[in-house]
């Protein structure tokens, strides 16, 4: 009897949930990118549907309540990128319950992404899709999905995988000790040091100065420090390069400028350097460093904690070990993790993404040794460029309206031909002299800072 009950209490309920439904004999699916980027199949109640690609395909289907729905989608985009692999996404519906009066689908999802096999831990792309019903017809929206970027992270954490979001992407060292604050300190000292010893051919007005400015600024309004204001300095000398000291002092050399045939590749680079501002990357290395010399004197469980805790003799120790270790210098992961967002900010404030890739691809890979290859702060050219050529395939949509050059970089470049060439003396005393002066510069500033913050007297 109790059986019977449940059975009818169930029939009931089944009847309660199709009473605003009808069959569905149609299936309509939309995206909204241009070319066959979104092309697959697509399962529902285990017929097979297969999707070309085109931006809007309808199918008849046999009438159904439609209970479980899944698409495999192989996603391409970006003319200039077609080498590499599809991304594959995966998501599954299961449809508890539409009503066609309203148009509304009550929906289970799920879903996993695959870039070349490997599967993106934490990211699905099931909330790019809207489901609506227009009486007979289900339509499969997916116009939100713009790119991978699109698609929602789940979990407690970030994706390391993913590009175009805000916020510290990836940070290997834990905790810097030092605020912001010091970083603009370090910095400011750093960069009167270098101005102080080459400032007749280091410039921060005329005309590539103000480009320079005018670019910078586009791309730190990008960035995940949109209130930081760049300070630029053009240095008149043949070496390419171009670096950025803590706080958003921005130095680009000549050499830099002359070995690049776009702007967009510049916008990468400065990027680049920026995305090592924002992510701190500087007194990050400070900050490993001086854990390095801490940990000989007290083991690695105090130093991870503020120096305050350390007490007087550890203090002094690190205070008196500086001399005996280089401070600044970037590790692999900073250098690709300020590649990844270099690429983001670039994309952000207007410029194509592809410059950066471009620009590596015109420095050629050295043949190094094992030792050299785990030492080694820089990542290969080849690398990197594969690196960001992925990032970009698979998360920014290809736009064929973003700036590639203009007539203005090319006046730029063509005003430096004015100015004063620095001597070769002066720039083989530039190549030189430049890293010690930062590194120095650098220990002078963490030397004052410590012995301010912690009282200390001179022995």
């Amino acid at each position: 009897m109790k059986r019977m009950v449940n059975i009818a209490t169930l029939m009931t309920l089944a009847l309660l949930v199709s009473c605003n439904t009808e069959k569905i004999s149609k299936i309509k699916f939309i995206h909204a990118l241009e070319g066959e980027s979104l092309s697959g199949e697509m399962k529902i109640n285990g017929q097979e549907l297969n999707l070309s690609g085109s931006a809007e395909e309808s199918f008849e289907v046999k009438p159904m309540y439609p209970r479980k729905l899944k698409l495999k989608l192989d996603y391409n985009h970006g003319p200039e990128l077609n080498k590499l692999s599809a991304t594959e996404i995966n998501m599954e519906f299961e449809v508890r319950n539409y009503d066609s009066e309203e148009g509304s689908v009550d929906l289970r999802k799920a879903g996993t992404v695959k870039l070349q096999g490997d599967k993106l831990k934490l990211t699905n792309c099931t909330n790019t899709v809207d489901f609506k019903v227009n009486g007979d017809e289900l339509v499969v929206d997916m116009s939100k999905f713009k790119s991978l970027a699109s698609c929602k992270v789940v979990g407690k954490y970030n994706n390391y995988n993913r590009i175009g979001e805000e916020g510290r992407l990836h940070n290997g060292f834990g905790r810097n000790f030092f605020k912001f604050a010091t970083d603009s300190q370090f910095g400011k000292d750093a960069a009167y040091e270098i101005v102080n010893n080459f400032s007749r051919y280091i410039y921060q007005d005329g005309e590539m100065a103000e480009y320079l400015k005018t670019m910078i600024s586009k791309i730190a309004k990008s960035s995940d420090m949109p209130d930081v204001e760049p300070k630029v300095f053009f240095i008149n000398a043949p070496i390419e390069n171009a670096f950025a000291l803590p706080g958003g002092y921005v130095f680009v050399f000549r050499g830099l400028i002359d070995s690049l045939e776009t702007e967009a590749e510049l916008a990468g680079v400065l990027g680049h350097e920026w995305a090592h501002v924002t992510e701190r990357h500087g007194t990050e290395s400070v900050t490993r460093n001086l854990k390095s010399i801490a940990t000989k004197f007290v083991g690695a469980g105090f130093v991870w904690a503020n120096f305050g805790i350390l007490g007087g003799a550890a203090t002094y120790y690190v205070y008196d070990k500086l001399e005996d270790i280089p401070l600044m210098g970037f590790s692999r992961i900073q250098e690709l993790e300020a590649d990844k967002l270099g690429v983001q900010y670039a994309y952000k404030a207007g410029y194509s993404p592809y410059g950066l890739g471009k620009y590596f691809s015109s420095v050629p890979d050295y043949d190094e040794t094992f030792f050299q290859a785990i030492t080694s702060s820089h990542p290969k050219s080849s690398t990197r460029v594969e690196k960001i050529e992925e990032l970009i395939f698979n998360y920014i949509p290809y736009d064929s309206s973003l700036v590639v050059t203009s007539t203005e970089y090319e006046k730029a470049k063509e005003s430096i031909d004015e100015l004063q060439a620095m001597p070769p003396y002066v720039v083989r005393q530039l190549m030189v002299s430049m890293g010690a002066l930062v590194e120095s510069s650098i220990k002078k500033s963490v030397r004052k800072k410590l012995k301010l913050d912690h009282k200390l007297e001179e022995r």
